[in-house]
């Protein structure tokens, strides 16, 4: 008896099943279909879970990007636009945008008058420093002229003081000499009258004196020469 192989069973069915995947927010375990993943970290959530968290932080505006809910992130990813517009509705989404251009108007803003502020300063601080340069420059130049000033002034004085000095003392140089000189004449002067008329008395005695010790004719000669004589 010849055996005929048998034949081989062939099931009807798949047995491999689709694999689950946790996710880190409800910790629920979901087919890969259901999940979604964060492009820039590749976090992966259960797509409810993260439509969810979307919808949160753009109804509080918590958030100027939207992170990854995970916060142990190593990447620390954030949703990007076309992301966000898959999840959420339109009114949501135009929410979203609103959102976002006030953020940036408001950062423009500030920034504008944050470098006003900073100008301003600036400004200030330089207006402050060249005032008191200046106030400075001023003193600086009022010291030195004052004391240019003095020190001419002194000058002045005690050149005017040496030169009254110097005159009083070559006035009273020639005053003293002047009276040394006109003492000495008028003492010369004297002397020479006094010898004058010491010699006429000496004259006149010798004239009168003499002959009368020899005549009385003689004696009577001055008289008779000055009888002549007028």
């Amino acid at each position: 008896m010849t055996s005929t192989p048998s034949a081989r069973y062939h099931p009807t069915w798949d047995l491999s099943l689709d694999p689950l995947m946790s996710c880190k927010l409800c910790l629920g375990e979901f087919p890969l279909e259901q999940m979604t993943t964060i492009s820039q970290c590749q976090c992966v959530f259960c797509s409810l879970c993260l439509k969810q968290y979307v919808e949160l932080l753009i109804k509080e505006g918590l958030e100027t990007a939207i992170s990854c809910p995970d916060s142990a992130c190593p990447k620390q990813g954030h949703l990007l636009e076309n992301e966000i517009e898959c999840m959420v509705s339109v009114e949501t989404m135009q929410r979203y945008r609103r959102q976002q251009f006030e953020r940036a108007t408001t950062k423009i803003l500030g920034n504008s008058a944050r470098a006003e502020q900073g100008d301003s300063a600036r400004a200030e601080q330089g207006d402050s420093a060249r005032a008191e340069q200046g106030v400075s420059a001023r003193a600086e130049q009022g010291v030195s002229a004052r004391a240019e000033q003095g020190v001419s002034a002194r000058a002045e004085q005690g050149v005017s003081a040496r030169a009254e000095q110097g005159v009083s003392a070559r006035a009273e140089q020639g005053d003293s000499a002047r009276a040394e000189q006109g003492d000495s004449a008028r003492a010369e002067q004297g002397d020479f009258i006094n010898r004058g008329w010491t010699v006429n008395l000496a004259f006149w005695a010798v004239c009168y004196l003499l002959p009368c010790l020899f005549s009385d004719t003689v004696c009577l000669l001055p008289f008779q020469f000055l009888l002549q004589e007028r």
